[in-house]
């Protein structure tokens, strides 16, 4: 099986580059042949890498030692629901997903688009395949075989986190997306195909890419919050990187949703390039995966290699822009979108609620104390509410693959008795019982209306641990923000309701 694998990631950038290079020579000379062999080798290579990823995958779910990459992003104690967070963690199963899922996405661009338009989408989607592909073949291939041992190196502690998970996939699948938005408009401003259906497809694609992404930003904020040690969120020059999409597609959104004339258009041209640009370099910058530990380097070669591809595509772009004529002609065909007022309602509330919640953060409170079993700490959160936490002492508990050291307190506010908050400290494990990296410290908290009251160990020390507890304002309204930002974004993409006649 392994066998079948290799080959399988040898062949893919081979057909890709086929894919580039009969696609760029029937752009050339207009041979229709030249065109569908392109074609071909574009489903080839996608169908080489869907094998791999999902052998891959395979692999991981099953434990299988013998790869090294599952020897070393995975052990045989680890939960089957951390296998996403195994398979992005590392550039060779990250840049796999990304060509394999980019290839099926790109496929649809291709099939929707005709003519000329249909030789440039396999182009562009070809060439962002293969800068992947060529650097999972060549310096991060995940199938080198290694001698089997009773045990991997295990996934990071830090990684084993829903917020985790949720916060690569959603970021892959963003990158994924503006992919296809951006190959489909650069074959449409080729070829003059700047026109209403145009639009219809990539305001679907931009919208698609900056929901995934907002999603992401926003699991990536949370699980920043209830970790200690990530540090503080955009602490990070790539934790940032990732909100530059994010904000162009905001403004994205609110370009769909007037009067397309000349100026629109182009700026949303723009626009959804430099949103490519700015997912593939923070690709770039993470080394060529979207999730990485704590103890994990910054970006190398095969980083720079990605974030080159997109800028190149993007300095096509503009030089195709300021010849210009052909696209501002084309421009008049673009009708005005459809606007839905409850949407446009929905997405500025969620919006408010955002602010809202980073102005509160602002205002948060944290007391760190060390406290003995039944020892009493009194502090006021910041809407002057008098708390009272009474300390119930450490316990253990072995679950899975770690081994847990919970502390927790009982906590009373204005004299009312409030739910039990514990927070804990994870030891991971591996089958031969040394432990796996760092611990992990996960948060426990208690929400109400207009706060969030957390709780984390930070020093788990013998009889007196040292704890932190934080009153944050408002901290429960980024999720509600979030969702009603991503409901308000996606509502007026809904097939509009047709009356029949009577």
């Amino acid at each position: 099986m392994n066998r079948l694998m290799e080959f399988a990631v040898a062949l893919a950038p081979v057909f890709a580059a086929w894919a580039v290079a009969a696609s760029i020579a029937s752009i050339r000379t207009a041979r229709a042949d030249l065109a569908q062999s392109a074609v071909r080798g574009l489903v080839a290579a996608t169908a080489c890498a869907v094998i791999a990823a999902a052998g891959l995958t395979r692999a991981l779910i099953e434990g299988d030692l013998a790869v090294h990459y599952v020897a070393q992003a995975s052990s045989v104690l680890m939960p089957v629901r951390y296998v996403p967070a195994a398979l992005l963690s590392a550039p060779g199963g990250a840049l796999l997903m990304l060509a394999a899922l980019s290839g099926i996405v790109g496929l649809l661009v291709v099939r929707n688009a005709s003519g000329p338009a249909r030789r440039w989408a396999t182009t562009v989607v070809a060439a962002a395949m293969l800068v992947s592909l060529l650097i999972v073949a060549a310096a991060a291939t995940p199938f080198a075989l290694r001698v089997a041992r009773a045990d991997g190196a295990g996934l990071s502690s830090d990684l084993q986190r829903g917020g985790a998970v949720l916060h690569g996939i959603a970021l892959l699948l963003a990158t994924v997306f503006a992919t296809a938005s951006f190959a489909d408009t650069l074959s449409a401003l080729a070829t003059g195909g700047i026109d209403d259906s145009w639009s219809r497809r990539t305001r679907r694609w931009n919208a698609l890419a900056w929901t995934s992404l907002l999603i992401g930003v926003v699991a990536g904020a949370r699980w920043y919050a209830m970790n200690p040690v990530r540090g503080a969120w955009l602490e990070s020059p790539v934790t940032a990187l990732w909100l530059l999409p994010c904000f162009a597609g905001a403004w994205l959104i609110h370009l769909d949703a007037g009067v397309q004339d000349a100026k629109r258009v182009v700026t949303r041209l723009l626009l959804g390039a430099g949103a490519f640009i700015a997912l593939m370099i923070a690709v770039a910058f993470t080394d060529g995966a979207f999730l990485r530990g704590v103890n994990q380097g910054e970006a190398d070669v095969a980083g720079a290699l990605i974030g080159i591809v997109p800028v190149i595509a993007i300095a096509g772009l503009i030089a195709r822009l300021r010849r210009g004529a052909g696209v501002l002609r084309a421009i008049a065909g673009v009708r005005a979108q459809p606007k839905s007022r409850l949407g446009g309602w929905i997405a500025h509330a969620g919006f408010i609620l955002l602010v809202c919640a980073a102005a509160g953060s602002r205002m948060s409170r944290e007391h760190t104390v060390a406290l003995r079993d039944a020892e009493i700490f009194r502090a006021s959160d910041p809407f002057g509410h008098r708390w009272q936490f009474s300390s119930q002492g450490m316990s253990t508990l072995q679950r899975e693959n770690y081994a847990s050291l919970t502390v927790s307190l009982l906590a009373r506010r204005d004299d009312v008795s409030m739910p039990m908050l514990s927070a804990e400290a994870r030891s991971y494990g591996l089958a031969s019982g040394k432990e796996s990296g760092l611990p992990a410290f996960i948060t426990g908290t208690l929400s109400s209306l207009f706060m969030e009251t957390r709780l984390t160990i930070t020093q788990p020390d013998g009889k007196r641990p040292t704890v932190r507890i934080a009153f944050v304002p408002l901290a429960p309204w980024v999720m509600v923000g979030a969702w009603l930002i991503v409901i308000g974004t996606l509502l007026p993409l809904a097939p509009a309701r047709t009356e029949t006649p009577a």
